[in-house]
């Protein structure tokens, strides 16, 4: 009769089996001769957790942070996005940064940022502060997969499925991450008034941004200047159509279920 995972686990607890043993893996069940399960992967030296096991198991996750990855694969992004990203989906992947992890980094430096400019100016930017939250990049992440369709539409004669779109979209987005960290440091250690702040921000991210994202596509799909402007112009009206469209939506209705309940409620009254 086998026997339960909890004592298998504590079997290999007590009594450590040598790399060679055939053992049963505490994950699938299935005899596993070596080091590594075959049908699942999972390693044979699972042991129970401690505060020193749970320790080393935060250490390795972070040790596998790679800054030089991360470092090159930005620089890249800054110099010849396109041709990066071309690279990229063609197949060489093994010294850069994947595009889930560097959206993700882009929105831990966002957070370190705020977290750093509060300590040093004693204040809070605005607009850097109100996007380190993760309903902000939820909803980032969101429209940068739409961006990643609008692409798609736009320049369907590329040879990019909708999936390399997006991928493409999340370099373009998470680079755009940096430029706004860089933009709001530079802006607030200068700009105190934060409405003159708000509206400086927004226009010359506005600028960066468009410009960025004209030379960005431009060597990606390897088209005429001409052509790329007016197309990359093109995706950026579908974008903030459809965008505006969610967004006055999702306001209406968030506006009729809180008038609805004060209705009824003076109707009541009466």
């Amino acid at each position: 009769m086998k026997r339960t995972a909890q004592k298998r686990l504590f079997a290999l607890i007590k009594h450590k089996p040598a790399p060679t043993a055939e053992i049963d893996c505490l994950n699938c069940g299935s005899e596993v001769n070596g080091a590594f399960c075959t049908a699942c992967g999972q390693s044979v030296t699972v042991t129970r957790y401690t505060i020193k096991g749970f320790g080393n198991e935060i250490y390795d996750q972070f040790r596998k942070f790679d800054a030089m990855k991360l470092l090159r694969t930005v620089m890249h992004l800054l110099v010849r996005p396109g041709p990066f990203v071309r690279e990229y989906l063609h197949g060489m992947r093994v010294d850069y940064q994947g595009p889930i992890k560097f959206f993700f980094y882009g929105f831990v430096l966002q957070v370190s940022a705020a977290f750093a400019i509060h300590l040093i100016f004693g204040r809070d930017l605005a607009a850097l502060a109100s996007g380190a939250d993760l309903k902000s990049q939820i909803v980032s992440f969101v429209g940068t997969i739409f961006w990643g369709v609008c692409w798609w539409i736009v320049y369907r004669r590329s040879g990019f499925n909708f999936a390399e779109n997006v991928v493409a979209a999340i370099y373009f987005t998470g680079q755009t991450f940096i430029y706004s960290i860089v933009l709001h440091v530079l802006i607030g250690a200068f700009v105190v008034d934060e409405v003159v702040e708000g509206s400086t921000f927004a226009i010359t991210f506005g600028v960066i941004y468009l410009v960025y994202s004209i030379h960005f596509t431009h060597g990606l799909f390897r088209e005429p200047v001409w052509k790329q402007i007016l197309k990359q112009i093109l995706a950026s009206i579908i974008y903030v159509v459809v965008l505006m469209t969610i967004i006055f939506g999702l306001v209406a209705t968030k506006t009729e279920s809180i008038i609805q309940p004060s209705n009824s409620s003076t109707t009541n009254k009466r």
